[in-house]
């Protein structure tokens, strides 16, 4: 699945998720669109085995058209371009209950799964953005486990998760599973556009599924759980920062950023309004300007009075569309027989 990060129809009141997403260092994972070829994925995973070497590196080793692939945490965290080589695989219980309750989710429960639908829309779209473009799920969409939360925590408070760990360990474990199936497509392929020259070109292609700003309304439809209330994203998600060394915790409720008292040039464009009439343009500009730079994100995101239930777009049958039954009509293309 790919993810859809553009601001278009409908997408108002999420321009500072996308906005983060699209700086993140998890964005060009969340969005390539490479031409995956079916028999490339088949052979991959029918041909797959793991092997260790002395030293205790892990790596995966197919065979594709008679021509070896060997794929490793750290080549897809090359190929995937995630830059996240001493990222966090795990946090603390603790903290991941109270970063959630900071996010708006409350529960009674210890149990690590978690629901989407309980997080106000900004906060849902980036996990659900998360779920169906980097995560191995195949079913229960609504659902989420605790490194997936560790995730969300990690790229809310200025942390880097280590994806490239998370999708290699899958990728380890779908190999020997009873219930082994074509997972990641997508990933393998971006991996093998690498030795493009070394193989030949099938005809039989599968239409990577995309989620489409269909998705914008889903994540607005009020769902079980979901108090209604809207929570603003942690003020380090609205920071053009690179991530720090050290790591960052949110001890406090996110709030909309202050709107900034007028600069030097607009109080002095105000002093000298009836002196200099025709520098009344040029001092607008200016105080614009900087009213920009100062607070890029500062129009809260609004309510919402959708009404339905939240969920994939059911009733979609275009490819460009995120649609369950595309998912699963993709999976069954993969699966079949060439």
């Amino acid at each position: 699945m790919v993810a859809f990060l553009e601001k278009s129809t409908g997408s108002a009141g999420f321009h500072q998720i996308i906005d983060f997403l699209n700086r993140s260092h998890i964005c060009y994972a969340l969005t390539k669109k490479p031409e995956v070829c079916v028999s490339f994925i088949k052979q991959f995973w029918r041909s797959a085995e793991v092997t260790t070497a002395a030293n205790g590196d892990v790596k995966i080793t197919a065979t594709i058209d008679g021509h070896s692939l060997t794929i490793t945490e750290g080549s897809l965290r090359r190929h995937l371009k995630l830059d996240d080589q001493d990222g966090l695989s795990s946090i603390p219980n603790s903290e991941i209950f109270e970063q959630l309750a900071l996010m708006g989710y409350h529960t009674d429960s210890d149990k690590l799964t978690f629901q989407k639908g309980a997080f106000s829309p900004q906060w849902r779209f980036l996990i659900h953005s998360i779920l169906h473009c980097l995560s191995p799920k195949k079913t229960a969409w609504e659902q989420f486990s605790s490194n997936i939360a560790t995730a969300v925590i990690c790229l809310a408070t200025n942390r880097k998760f280590n994806f490239s760990r998370m999708i290699f360990e899958h990728m380890v474990s779908n190999i020997s599973s009873p219930h082994k199936f074509l997972m990641y497509p997508r990933f393998i392929q971006i991996c093998l556009d690498m030795q493009r020259n070394q193989l030949q070109q099938h005809t039989r292609t599968y239409p990577v599924p995309s989620l489409s700003n269909k998705v914008f309304n889903n994540m607005k439809r009020p769902t079980k759980g979901y108090s209604g209330q809207e929570v603003a994203l942690f003020p380090t998600m609205l920071d053009v920062t690179e991530p720090s060394t050290s790591p960052l915790r949110i001890t406090s409720s996110p709030s909309p950023l202050p709107t900034p008292s007028p600069t030097p040039d607009h109080i002095m464009h105000q002093h000298n309004h009836h002196q200099h009439p025709t520098n009344h343009h040029k001092h607008n500009i200016t105080w614009s300007r900087n009213h920009h730079l100062s607070n890029p994100m500062k129009s809260p995101f609004p309510a919402v009075h959708s009404q339905g239930s939240d969920g994939v777009v059911k009733k979609s049958i275009e490819l460009s569309d995120f649609s369950y039954q595309n998912y699963l009509t993709g999976l069954k293309i993969l699966e079949e027989g060439t």
